[in-house]
């Protein structure tokens, strides 16, 4: 609701009374920003949702201590790394972990190995983010699971000529045998 809602309710009786169409305007922005304040604090309450003062509450109940120059988004992940219920780990649950996270990553399972392999493409994955999922790898992950994290590089063609070259340095050492009575006459 903002402040020009107010007048949209006045009645009809206050219609040409212009008192009333400045306090209904005066409350109605004294109404609107109490209305951005219960809609933010209601916002908090979902970790997804909330601001700084709502992931700083979040800290403090699970005595998690932020690091220095850490964006609201990594906080964000790692309250919710610290507060995931206790589940099953799956791998349909995992990459659905990743993507709540929003890390554009997946997990792939090589059963035989007892490995799981995360692959990435370097523009996608942040190096933050990669230290989100070596987090979650080492609190899910069992203990007889290996993991490897594999990001891939952005690949380029190169169309030009390319000259190879061989050369051969040949160094040949020769010793001749030669009888002093030549040199004497």
């Amino acid at each position: 609701m903002r402040k020009t809602d107010l007048l949209a309710y006045k009645p009809d009786y206050y219609e040409k009374v212009y008192e009333m169409d400045e306090l209904l305007k005066a409350q109605g922005s004294s109404l609107a920003s109490f209305e951005d304040l219960y809609h933010q604090q209601l916002l908090n309450q979902f970790i997804s949702q909330a601001d700084s003062t709502g992931i700083s509450i979040f800290e403090s109940q699970y005595q998690i201590i932020p690091q220095k120059g850490e964006t609201l988004e990594e906080r964000r992940n790692e309250v919710l790394t610290h507060i995931l219920p206790p589940k099953p780990i799956t791998l349909i649950y995992f990459n659905q972990l990743l993507r709540t996270m929003n890390i554009k990553a997946t997990a792939i399972v090589e059963y035989g190995k007892r490995k799981v392999n995360i692959v990435a493409d370097r523009d996608d994955i942040t190096d933050t983010q990669l230290i989100t999922v070596r987090k979650l790898l080492n609190i899910y992950l069992p203990a007889n699971m290996l993991y490897e994290i594999k990001v891939k590089l952005a690949t380029s063609s190169i169309n030009e000529r390319l000259n190879v070259g061989l050369s051969s340095v040949v160094r040949v050492n020769g010793m001749a045998l030669a009888n002093e009575d030549q040199f004497n006459n």
